[in-house]
């Protein structure tokens, strides 16, 4: 082999090893360096992957339904000895989106997701409701990363204190010096809901208490009163199961009227409240209680105890701070839990 010869299989091997340590591998199966990526980019199987992968963020109406109402019927199973009825808020909800969406895609639902959700809704907690359906879609279709999901979190929580400008606690509201008044009273509904949303039981959503029951079980939200534990089942967020110890005074209270049983029998928590607020007023329902149990009682409690008692009710302690805690007088208020 002359010297030349010998030069160029050299340059030959060298030039075939430099490639191959630069190679990129693509999604499409194929692979291509510097030299080649644009003839890459534009050969037929990058270009059929690059469709076929446009096409899967393409939102397909009909397969998000299905999807929807299927993980409804699954997270519904939890909780399905809850006398409270469940609805299927998110896929009426999509559907509202969907229709008023410009473009039918992922991209484009997920950069302009603020502006679609005040489209269709007018209010901030419909638009923050709306905004959390979109998410849990989009990241269906496509994951979405630990930033973008963080950011959308941030967004919600701006709703969420626009619509508490308006609706967290009155001034006026009822006090709980005035709401022990009713411990005492001939009327059971009242008597219960006032020991319970005393300011030292932890104010948990009135849905969860009306599907409390005395005594063991496997099936609703359990309290035995000869220990004060009470075990967390059917909840409004679908949390594992947790065990906590309720106050002394609650529980020898319900150990006097010999309480047994589901605490409000066979009423729902629709109907407990419409008995609640036709006495207490509609400004004063189970949701005041909440707000009030946080912002008078909570805020005054030390981290530890506030991660407690946040677990206790069923939310974070971030939640606590921008939802339920008073920051200034309230508009109006919603009884809603």
């Amino acid at each position: 082999m002359s010297e030349k010869t010998k030069k160029t299989a050299d340059l030959k091997k060298y030039m075939q090893e430099y490639r191959q340590k630069n190679k990129v591998k693509c999604p499409c199966g194929g692979s291509f360096n510097q030299h080649t990526a644009e003839k890459h980019g534009n050969s037929v199987k990058h270009q059929k992957y690059l469709a076929k992968e446009k096409a899967k963020l393409n939102i397909n109406e009909e397969e998000i339904i299905a999807w929807l109402k299927t993980r409804f019927e699954e997270t519904s199973t939890a909780n399905e000895n809850s006398k409270t009825k469940r609805t299927d808020k998110n896929t009426p909800i999509f559907k509202m989106l969907f229709k008023a969406a410009d473009e039918k895609t992922y991209d484009w639902m997920l950069e302009h997701r603020l502006e679609l959700v005040k489209k269709v809704y007018a209010t901030p907690s419909s638009q923050q409701t709306a905004l959390s359906t979109l998410k849990i879609v989009l990241d269906h279709v496509k994951p979405l990363t630990d930033e973008l999901k963080q950011t959308i979190y941030k967004e919600g929580v701006a709703l969420s204190k626009q619509y508490k400008e308006t609706t967290t606690l009155k001034e006026d509201g009822m006090s709980y010096e005035e709401l022990k008044k009713y411990e005492s009273s001939e009327d059971p509904i009242l008597a219960m809901f006032a020991h319970l949303y005393a300011a030292d039981v932890p104010a948990l959503r009135l849905s969860e208490w009306v599907n409390t029951s005395i005594g063991k079980n496997s099936k609703y939200n359990q309290l035995i009163l000869s220990t004060g534990k009470y075990t967390a089942r059917i909840t409004k967020t679908n949390a594992p199961e947790y065990t906590f110890k309720l106050p002394d005074r609650l529980i020898k209270w319900l150990r006097k009227i010999k309480a047994n049983g589901p605490l409000f029998g066979a009423m729902s928590s629709e109907q407990v409240s419409q008995h609640v607020v036709k006495v207490l007023g509609k400004d004063n329902g189970s949701r005041y209680w909440r707000k009030k149990y946080v912002s008078d009682v909570v805020s005054k409690m030390s981290g530890a105890e506030r991660t407690e008692v946040a677990k206790q009710m069923g939310h974070s302690v971030q939640t606590q701070v921008e939802v339920y805690q008073k920051d200034k007088p309230i508009k109006k208020s919603s009884n809603k839990v």
